[in-house]
Parts: C-alpha cells; structure tokens; sequence
C-alpha cells in the first residue's frame, strides 16, 4: 500500500460538486497538500475526473480533482478519496489556514 506524503488535517466543511448536472454537497472530512477525502451521498466512479468547491469568505475556490478511493459503508458508497490535479495557492493557503486552526 502506498504510504501518504503528507499530513491530513480535519476539515469538517461543507463543500460543492456535481453529479449529471446537478450541484451536489458533500463534506470535506480532512484534506492534505495533495488530496481530501469527501463524504456525501453521491460519489463519482473510480478514476473520474471532475471539479469540487470549497468555500472561501465571500469566494468559491474550484479545485480538479481524481477520484482515487472509494468507500462503501453498508449498502451505500458514502465517501470517496480524491487527488487534486493542481495545487494553486489559495487551496495550499487553506490547507495551512485549517492545520493552524486544528492545533491546541
């Protein structure tokens, strides 16, 4: 198994994405530099590609992302692991942001 390059940090935030047209919400559970992992009722398929949003201030932050785990808990598949394709800074200054939040 590969072992995680960096650190996840718990989130516990709202976030955005579509499913055949449809705006979605799912809930960012904890996130790292390189990639989150998302619950929700809908999930895409393993290996989809496709965009999320975050919700920033007053600002959506829209971030590519991989699907690259997927989770079943029962009967549903509630959660998915994705990568992100890019790292622009505003997400890496979120990811510093909620790490600092997170620490006693």
């Amino acid at each position: 198994m590969e072992k995680r390059h960096c650190d996840r940090i718990t989130v516990n935030q709202d976030i955005f994405f579509c499913v055949h047209n449809a705006k979605r919400v799912g809930i960012l559970t904890d996130c790292s530099e390189s990639g989150m992992y998302i619950k929700s009722l809908f999930s895409y398929p393993f290996e989809s590609l496709y965009k999320i949003q975050i919700p920033l201030d007053d600002d959506l932050l829209e971030l590519p992302v991989k699907v690259v785990r997927i989770v079943k808990s029962g009967e549903a598949y509630d959660g998915m692991g994705v990568r992100l394709l890019n790292l622009p800074q505003r997400y890496l200054e979120f990811v510093i942001r909620r790490s600092l939040e997170s620490q006693p």
